[in-house]
């Protein structure tokens, strides 16, 4: 048998063992000192050259009196003179050759035409200026002749009791067709799981004379948080909204009471698919195969559902959806549709409504910026009664996968003036233009180098197809123009209230001078820009005069620096 072995803890002595290989090195301290120097100090100055001033002496000069003599016109009889009447009245003294010399001689003639055409037009023009001095057209009218492109002035400051008393935010902004209805939708971002609070959508007439900053022309409630909001792209009077509970809503603002047209309803049905989440963004689109009902609209979900929608059947069921699959399974969320604009180009292209036969492209809660497959939809037979459902089957649309972002993509918008060209926002603080046809980024702008500078919103300007704006985390409002500069903004105005967060903007399309902002606080600004920032540059009309797209590219790359 094997006893087993004690141990206890000991303590030695300690032991130093001397290297059998390393040798110890002797050093020894030893001082260098140079040679002492003799330094000496010698003043020295230079003689006086011709160079040198060394006398002056005052002279004054005085040039001739000269006295600039302005000639009137006066007109004797029927011709007009210059110079004093006075003189030309005076009776001409004999010559010395007994000849007298005629008054016309020494009195300038002007042209007949021009004679006749003041008789005519001299008596229209006096009354007009004398109704010009009594109008009060431009009485508050500061002329600016120096107008730079920084120069962006706040019009309006819109803060509507109901809603900012709530705490609520602007989550969504659109101008209707006709430039002159702003539409502000309230509910909150940083809610989480089933809402029931009301939420608000609130209409001004900016072109009016009179706004009442406090009270809306139109404040319609709605049962749960407005959280998209789009009007119709050629009746002024109608606007879809996108609601905190999936529900998709159209009204008729033209009406004061009972202007809901059609909604959508929330089900856990499986027959009917609807949203289960936030909707995101709504969309209007044409649908050119069908005859009757001419748009459709688009609406994106976190619940990963495009779904396609159609006010014949009065939004009782979608007439087209698809599914968005994550990386390894399951869905992931939609966060921003855009399709890309049909232009075949030209100063005067005409202004088209995005169409399903087009390119869609949407945007992901992970970071990722696809194309799809999106088709356009027909409705099915008998889809036309309220109380007929259509069923969808949901299909995955991607079919092409651009460079991700580092955080969720907040909005997608595609240039008005190029076929190819669209920016994306994302809360990783960064606007990213892409080429549809190539993988990577063309550029990427990145407003502020702060943490809280997450990208809420982004826009081309309808107006010049350099210049695009986004809203930050950081309160401000961020104008960039590319002929400018690609890396800095041409213009930072702080657009939030107190330095909360600007949450969304929108330029209007008509009036192309306004733009408008929203904050958390629920607070609008709407900004006039400047001329420099609302109307084409030189450069931006020889882009766009070009008939040929390869020498079109090429002038986007040289005054814009976008590779397309």
């Amino acid at each position: 048998f094997f006893r087993p072995a004690m141990f206890s803890d000991a303590t030695i002595e300690q032991l130093d063992f001397e290297s059998t290989w390393k040798k110890v090195r002797k050093t020894k301290a030893v001082e260098v000192q140079t040679d002492h120097r003799d330094y000496t100090e010698i003043e020295c100055q230079t003689a006086i050259s011709l160079f040198q001033t060394t006398a002056t002496r005052d002279y004054e000069a005085q040039t001739l009196h000269f006295t600039p003599s302005i000639e009137m016109a006066f007109k004797i009889g029927d011709q007009w003179i210059y110079g004093d009447p006075k003189k030309a009245l005076q009776s001409p003294e004999p010559s010395g050759d007994g000849n007298e010399s005629s008054i016309q001689e020494d009195i300038p003639v002007v042209d007949q035409n021009m004679l006749d055409f003041l008789d005519k037009t001299g008596p229209d023009l006096l009354a007009q200026l004398e109704l010009n001095l009594k109008s009060a057209a431009f009485d508050e009218f500061d002329v600016n002749w120096e107008d730079e492109a920084t120069n962006v002035s706040t019009i309006h400051t819109l803060m509507p009791s109901i809603p900012c008393d709530s705490g609520l935010q602007v989550t969504a902004l659109s101008w209707n067709s006709n430039g002159s209805v702003l539409a502000v939708a309230y509910g909150r971002i940083d809610v989480v799981g089933w809402c029931y609070d009301k939420g608000y959508v609130c209409t001004w007439n900016i072109l009016r004379g009179e706004v009442n900053p406090q009270k809306p022309d139109l404040c319609i409630e709605v049962d749960n948080y407005v959280m998209a909001l789009k009007f119709h792209p050629e009746e002024p009077a109608i606007l879809c909204g996108g609601s905190y509970n999936g529900e998709v809503m159209v009204w008729n603002i033209a009406l004061e009471e009972d202007n809901l047209v059609a909604e959508s309803h929330s089900t856990l049905s499986s027959n009917v698919i609807t949203h289960s989440q936030p909707i995101h963004k709504v969309f209007w689109a044409v649908n050119k195969r069908e005859t009757k009902v001419k748009y459709v609209i688009m609406s994106i979900s976190g619940d990963g559902k495009i779904l396609l929608w159609n006010l014949n059947n009065l939004l009782n069921s979608p007439v087209g959806g698809y599914e968005v699959g994550g990386k390894k399974g399951g869905v992931v969320g939609v966060t921003a549709v855009g399709v890309l604009h049909n232009i075949q180009g030209g100063l005067s292209a005409k202004k088209e409504t995005p169409s399903l036969e087009s390119t869609v492209l949407v945007a992901l809660e992970d970071g990722r910026v696809c194309k799809t497959g999106i088709r356009p939809a027909s409705i099915m037979e008998g889809a036309s009664a309220k109380s007929t459902q259509v069923r969808v089957t949901l299909s995955d649309p991607v079919n092409f996968r651009y460079e991700a972002h580092q955080g969720p993509v907040q909005q997608l918008h595609c240039s008005p003036f190029h076929r190819n060209l669209f920016l994306s926002a994302s809360s990783d603080g960064s606007v990213r233009m892409f080429n549809v046809n190539e993988h990577g980024c063309i550029h990427s702008a990145i407003p502020s180098s702060s943490m809280d500078a997450y990208i809420y919103d982004a826009a081309w300007s309808p107006a010049r197809p350099f210049v695009f704006a986004c809203v930050s985390k950081d309160s401000n409002l961020y104008i960039y123009d590319l002929e400018d500069s690609r890396i800095k903004p041409t213009c930072t105005l702080p657009a939030g209230s107190d330095g909360c967060p600007a949450l969304a903007l929108d330029f209007n399309v008509v009036h192309k001078e306004f733009l408008a902002t929203g904050d958390a606080q629920g607070h609008v600004q709407v900004w006039r820009l400047s001329h420099a920032l609302s109307s084409l540059s030189q450069h931006e009309v020889a882009v766009l005069g070009a008939k040929k797209a390869e020498t079109k590219n090429k002038l986007w790359f040289k005054y814009a620096g976008l590779l397309l």
